[in-house]
């Protein structure tokens, strides 16, 4: 809520109806954000969000504001229509399906060699010296990495071979061996870069072949190992 206020007072109500329904539209979208996270929350692999994450998309919103004071100035004139573009497109990565990075992974008790805190203390001046000008940049690439990857995965992804289907069973098989929850069609294509019809077909054939059990919750198909 604070963001779409934030973004509405600063940049959106010059534009009357079009801004507030911008900032709706962002209030919606991260409600809808937040209700997915919290459904999915055992279906969704931990190294991943579904959908730009609501703190994210917030730090999209508070750096413009900083970015753009700090490189105009504190100017009262209209601000620039791409701004409602920018909300838009904010609020539409919330309710997308575009997965991002969320850091889960990472160990943060774990000893870390020495260059680690190096880089980290590095990070921390470059950020102090122009913060407004980093933590931008640093929001942006983060809000975009997601759509690039995507697009990067769709070119890679392989299209199924007959004489591949024995090859992406064994691969099905080994993932779900390696996972206690089940793990859905979606999940088993970004791990193994397939096509969807690939993993969705080879999945319903080892079902039938009693090696796995399919079951659906939602909209999604979830697989697991007959163990």
């Amino acid at each position: 809520l604070a963001p779409a206020i934030l973004s509405f007072l600063w940049a959106l109500k010059p534009f009357g109806r079009i801004g507030w329904l911008a900032a709706f539209i962002f209030v919606v979208g991260g409600a809808f954000r937040l209700a997915r996270f919290n459904v999915n929350t055992e279906m969704v692999e931990k190294k991943y969000f579904v959908g730009l994450p609501i703190p994210a998309a917030a730090g999209v919103i508070a750096t413009s504001v900083l970015a753009y004071h700090h490189f105009f100035g504190y100017s009262e004139s209209d601000k620039p229509f791409w701004f409602v573009v920018v909300v838009l497109g904010i609020a539409f990565l919330m309710v997308s399906n575009i997965r991002y990075y969320s850091f889960n992974d990472i160990d943060l008790i774990k000893r870390r060699p020495f260059k680690i805190l190096l880089f980290l203390v590095l990070g921390a001046l470059v950020i102090a010296a122009d913060p407004e000008s980093v933590l931008f940049l640093m929001s942006v690439v983060y809000a975009l990495s997601g759509v690039v990857e995507g697009i990067r995965h769709r070119k890679s992804v392989d299209v199924l071979d007959i004489d591949d289907e024995d090859v992406v069973k064994e691969e099905i098989i080994d993932f779900l061996s390696k996972s206690q929850n089940p793990l859905s069609t979606n999940d088993i294509c970004l791990k193994l870069e397939r096509a969807w019809h690939s993993i969705q077909t080879n999945c319903l054939r080892l079902q039938i072949e009693g090696k796995i059990h399919g079951f659906r919750a939602g909209r999604l198909n979830l697989w697991q190992l007959i163990r």
